[in-house]
């Protein structure tokens, strides 16, 4: 069953505040659009600082514009699974410390524009030309054109979702910041 990935929220699990250090190609690398960037791509920077009213600690996944971020853990489990995804690398600032080679900009290579079961789902915007969801109130995915892969970007709602069997190994692995959410049960 397909799960969207989410970030896990609860107030009992870190939630650091992400601050990307904006340089000019930065600012001009579009991610998640299906296109390799790995050659155009220079290591880009992050800011990592603790939220106050979270316990203090590192996630392996959080949501920053203009990328996503993946811990080492969750880039080896998902080139495990074979995922068609460029892992662009980071360097985090974090405690005063530079840490290099522990995170990665997630940039899906499989992206999806036609997920979305119009008919079905409910949103409070869809911009047609543009092809994105806004405000989504209840979600109807149409499984068949996410195809066999593990890792689909659903550019609709600018979310990853992931097949059973990749959900069941971020599930086992228990991963820090993740949540997987039925689409049902998806808002965003």
């Amino acid at each position: 069953m397909t799960k969207l990935l989410t970030l896990d929220l609860r107030s009992s699990v870190p939630g650091p505040e992400t601050l990307p250090i904006m340089t000019e190609l930065l600012r001009h690398v579009h991610l998640n659009e299906g296109h390799v960037e790995a050659a155009r791509w220079e290591p880009g920077h992050v800011t990592l600082k603790d939220d106050q009213e979270r316990p203090p600690g590192l996630t392996d996944f959080a949501i920053t514009v203009p990328f996503l971020m993946a811990s080492l853990r969750f880039v080896d489990l998902l080139r495990s699974f074979q995922c068609k995804c460029e892992y662009l690398p980071l360097v985090a600032h974090y405690r005063g410390r530079e840490i290099e080679g522990e995170f990665f900009a997630l940039n899906s290579l499989y992206v999806v524009s036609d997920a979305l079961d119009l008919k079905r789902s409910k949103f409070g915007f869809y911009d047609e030309e543009l092809c994105l969801a806004e405000d989504v109130r209840s979600l109807t995915l149409n499984e068949a054109a996410l195809g066999d892969e593990p890792l689909s970007y659903l550019r609709e709602i600018s979310t990853f979702a992931v097949n059973g069997s990749l959900a069941q190994a971020i599930d086992d692995a228990a991963l820090i910041g993740i949540k997987l959410v039925k689409p049902e049960e998806f808002r965003g």
